[in-house]
């Protein structure tokens, strides 16, 4: 028992100090340390998602207009690897639509930070400045939808990804999205150059031995016009 009757036992997880993490090494010799779960050997960066982006996913803008334009057109078109330059403006004066009619409200990715303004500044007894922070809302919807061209290369993908969503089987998507994947990518890199692969697995070389790698994994990548 935990001695609280029915109240739950709740554990506080905290990051393992670099100091209370023991060492260990493989057969090859190769050092691992515990305490860090499953850490990468190779860390590829993640993709970002902008403000606007996170709006329109949160609100279902790719999901609606994917359903409006499936339901227009039976067939897909045959160019849809990525949105065409006609699909992505129908995209964007959608979107200013849906902003204009009041049904997206794409300032609201930083509502708890407004609504604690308004409040703060109901507290203090500034209801004048209700019309200001009126005045925030608008200023920040408009700068928003600026980051339509300004994000134009990941926001025509996912409305592709949620077009193509509309006609094909998962497995073909699953196809379709690995075409762009950055984790793909570096496995696929690791694998053309097997040294640099081999690297990753055995112990750490000596300067002199590492100077030798590189040289030699540069002539392989000048043989194979990498």
């Amino acid at each position: 028992g935990n001695g609280n009757g029915n109240a739950p036992v709740t554990f506080t997880a905290r990051q393992v100090q670099d100091a209370d993490r023991q060492e260990f090494r493989t057969r090859a010799g190769r050092v691992i340390r515990d305490g860090g779960g499953v850490e990468p050997d190779v860390v590829v960066p993640g993709q970002a998602v902008g403000p606007l982006e996170a709006a329109l996913q949160r609100n279902g803008v790719f999901f609606d207009f994917a359903d409006r334009f499936a339901a227009e057109r039976k067939a897909l078109p045959d160019d849809l690897e990525v949105a065409t330059p006609q699909l992505w403006r129908e995209f964007k004066a959608y979107v200013r639509e849906e902003e204009r009619g009041g049904r997206l409200r794409v300032e609201d990715i930083y509502g708890p930070e407004l609504r604690n303004l308004e409040g703060a500044l109901a507290a203090s007894g500034y209801k004048e400045a209700d019309a200001e922070v009126l005045k925030v809302r608008r200023l920040i919807a408009d700068a928003m939808l600026e980051d339509l061209d300004k994000f134009e290369g990941p926001l025509r993908r996912r409305l592709t990804e949620a077009v193509l969503a509309r006609y094909l089987p998962d497995s073909m998507l699953i196809k379709a999205s690995l075409a762009g994947d950055p984790l793909l990518a570096k496995a696929v890199e690791l694998v053309r150059y097997k040294s640099r692969y081999t690297q990753l697995l055995a112990p750490p070389l000596s300067a002199e031995e590492r100077l030798l790698v590189d040289r030699l994994d540069a002539q392989l990548r000048g043989a194979l016009g990498g």
